[in-house]
């Protein structure tokens, strides 16, 4: 692992440093099969509709939330040296309108619940993890879980993610998110709950997303850029 805090966090996260990286997964099928804005469905992959945080004497799961007047305000990321509390969220700031962007969209916050879960636990739980990925980012949930376990660390903090339809195109069977922003304040905390790094604020995110079953879409690959806002 690099010693660059800021590289760090990147893994932690994106498992990919803070350079982006070029999507392997070509675009397939026809043209764009956005329906309008009428039509709002929610992706369910086992979480519910609001978010919760882990109590402060030990881990527990958090469940992803676009609900008005839920999410809180975005801070800075913490310092190298601060002491954190035991938990982890992760909120949606904005969703596209577009029906199946906003399916897209939704499956990528999912994505990241999963994966800062399997950090904050330090194990993945791989049937959660199957039903969210494949491929590259479904491997860096377990890989970098374990990685986190044998250093006795583990990943606390919220992450927000903002993404509109801009961000989102869909081509048949395939989407492509470009530039989504999340805002990050999470961090690798030893035992004690004390930050090991001074990660960056931001990240700009890149993903394919797939199509595998009727409103179900699975993040094929996923790149992440360290940005001082977004």
């Amino acid at each position: 692992m690099s010693t660059d805090p800021r590289r760090r966090l990147g893994r932690a996260l994106g498992a990919a440093g803070t350079a982006a990286l070029v999507l392997g997964l070509a675009a397939c099928g026809g043209g764009d099969s956005d329906d309008g804005p009428d039509d709002e469905p929610t992706l369910d992959l086992g979480g519910s509709s609001s978010a919760t945080t882990a109590p402060t004497d030990g881990p527990a799961s958090s469940d992803p939330t676009t609900g008005e007047g839920d999410v809180p305000a975005v801070r800075p990321a913490p310092e190298q040296g601060d002491r954190l509390e035991d938990r982890y969220a992760v909120w949606a700031l904005e969703l596209p309108e577009k029906k199946t962007a906003k399916i897209v969209g939704q499956a990528l916050v999912t994505y990241m619940d999963v994966r800062l879960g399997a950090y904050f636990a330090g194990e993945a739980d791989l049937a959660d993890a199957a039903r969210v990925a494949v491929g590259q980012p479904l491997t860096e949930i377990q890989g970098y879980a374990v990685e986190l376990r044998q250093q006795k660390l583990h990943t606390v903090g919220d992450l927000w993610l903002s993404i509109d339809d801009s961000n989102v195109k869909v081509t048949g069977k395939s989407a492509k998110v470009s530039d989504a922003c999340a805002h990050n304040a999470t961090a690798n905390v030893n035992a004690g709950g004390v930050a090991q790094e001074s990660p960056t604020d931001a990240y700009l995110l890149d993903a394919t997303v797939v199509k595998a079953a009727a409103d179900i879409w699975l993040i094929s690959d996923l790149a992440f850029t360290a940005v001082d806002d977004c």
